[in-house]
């Protein structure tokens, strides 16, 4: 599907149905043709059909492109439109070695049900600060002095953040690494061998960054670039990464200052959670009804791609996505 979704189709359905016969004897006895149903229910089969057949919530976290136009098809918040391709990479494709943020638990049964999707999940927290032109000016080919001034409101904003919300020490979610290691946050902790060898650079960048932020702001930016001199000078891979990170994406912080990386659409008060069986944290919104939520999209959440929250003893529960 990926491979393909550039392509065209006269039939919509035909994104999946011709790709039916390339597919496994599983796929093709337990997914029915059905040429006579609406687009937007083969979309939402087919999503079901992945779910339960390949034990994986990944594919509700591609972030397949909006249909515009006379080509538009009404679609539920969980289900992607895989006729146009997606906006952009998903986060559980950006790293050789995939996030698996769940862990090793499998999704549940996603019911019977047409038009919603029954997800077994966590929640980590809230959305509360959205910083939308953190990198406006960033452009590829820059060095990392380019994006220097850029960097210290991030780390002002994210610092203060942490700083006003103490964690309880009966919170389960204080096992999870809130501060630190920004630079990690900024390029979805990807990279090449060049970028990670240099690693220990930008470290020392963000952390020197850090200790020149207090409750006031910034101390003294021309004391900072002094004292960090020719670091400044890094590898242009680091600021090819950051452009990557935030095509259709944003940075935010959370109620508990948690700091992440969400699709451009995610609001203030969205909620950030792990179902059960995805690579990678996802963002919720509520609907009016209670207990039914829309899907945003997937999302990068610092302490949390590799497994962590899933150990942390935090409750399970089910919603029901619309």
């Amino acid at each position: 599907m990926r491979r393909t979704s550039s392509a065209c189709a006269s039939n919509p359905r035909d994104k999946i149905y011709d790709l039916l016969g390339l597919a496994t004897a599983r796929d093709q006895t337990e997914f029915n043709i059905r040429y006579g149903d609406e687009i937007p229910q083969v979309f939402a089969d087919f999503t079901k059909h992945i779910i339960q057949t390949k034990a994986t919530f990944d594919i509700f976290v591609d972030q397949w492109s909006p249909a515009t136009g006379q080509e538009q098809v009404a679609i539920l918040s969980w289900v992607q439109d895989f006729s146009r391709p997606p906006r952009t990479t998903p986060l559980s494709m950006t790293k050789v070695h995939s996030f698996s943020a769940s862990s090793e638990t499998l999704p549940n049964d996603p019911g019977h049900e047409p038009s919603t999707l029954t997800v077994r999940l966590i929640r980590l927290d809230t959305v509360e600060h959205i910083l939308r032109d953190c990198v406006a000016e960033i452009e590829n080919g820059d060095h990392i002095d380019s994006f220097r001034l850029l960097s210290l409101p991030i780390m002002q904003t994210f610092l203060a953040n942490t700083a006003n919300h103490p964690m309880s020490d009966i919170d389960p979610r204080k096992k999870l690494k809130r501060t630190g290691e920004l630079w990690r946050t900024l390029i979805l902790d990807q990279g090449s061998s060049s970028v990670l060898l240099a690693s220990e650079i930008y470290r020392e960048i963000f952390e020197a960054i850090g200790t020149s932020i207090d409750g006031n702001g910034i101390q003294d930016i021309a004391e900072l670039g002094h004292s960090l001199g020719s670091k400044f000078n890094a590898d242009e891979e680091y600021v090819r990464l950051v452009v990557r990170t935030f095509e259709h994406r944003i940075l935010f912080t959370t109620r508990d200052g948690f700091i992440g990386v969400a699709p451009e659409s995610v609001q203030k008060g969205d909620h950030v959670v792990i179902a059960h069986g995805a690579s990678t944290p996802v963002v919720l919104r509520a609907s009016t009804t209670p207990g039914t939520f829309s899907l945003v999209g997937d999302c990068y959440f610092k302490g949390a791609m590799y497994g962590e929250a899933m150990r942390c003893g935090l409750e399970e529960e089910v919603v029901t996505l619309v």
